[in-house]
């Protein structure tokens, strides 16, 4: 990737208490319109999981809306 603007962003939203510090949830994930399809959002989702794995977390959660095919599409892709 090459340019000054950020590729691509992603808007955490941790759950805190103890009960769910085992749980995560994604309040989004966005890629620049001339970085998409150049797997920007895969590499920031594995990075993500990976992060979170490694900190003990054991579910995730999203939202995508459903009038959204191609988001729709690139979650079942990751597994979601």
């Amino acid at each position: 990737m090459s340019g000054d603007g950020a590729a691509g962003l992603k808007k955490q939203i941790r759950r805190g208490t103890h009960r769910f510090r085992h749980s995560f949830h994604l309040g989004g994930l966005a890629v620049a319109p001339e970085q998409q399809g150049r797997g920007v959002g895969t590499r920031l989702m594995r990075d993500l999981l990976g992060e979170l794995r490694a900190e003990g977390v054991v579910r995730v959660e999203l939202g995508v809306s459903a009038d959204h095919p191609r988001g729709i599409a690139f979650y079942e892709k990751l597994s979601f």
